[in-house]
């Protein structure tokens, strides 16, 4: 079963993006929806951009692999991605 999950500062309460991960390895995220401008790495970050507070996982639900495959493809397309011509 796939779940999506905000990733949420403790802190300040700002959202820094969305994850996707499969229930049988939670410890591994599927994929990361930045909120704002992403990390260099691609990674989702441990600490809040914002105040640099901890986060964590906020308003988990359950998804279809549709659904997941269907965020993917509707997410703006990154100044990295526009300055390569993508």
């Amino acid at each position: 079963m796939l779940i999506s999950a905000d990733l949420k500062c403790y802190c300040c309460g700002s959202i820094a993006g969305e994850v996707f991960a499969d229930t049988t390895d939670p410890h591994r995220f599927l994929a990361y929806l930045p909120a704002e401008e992403p990390l260099a790495n691609g990674r989702p970050p441990r600490q809040c951009q914002r105040c640099g507070g901890p986060v964590f996982l906020d308003e988990a639900q359950t998804v279809s692999r549709h659904e997941v495959v269907r965020r993917l493809r509707q997410r703006p397309a990154s100044a990295e991605r526009a300055a390569v011509g993508a």
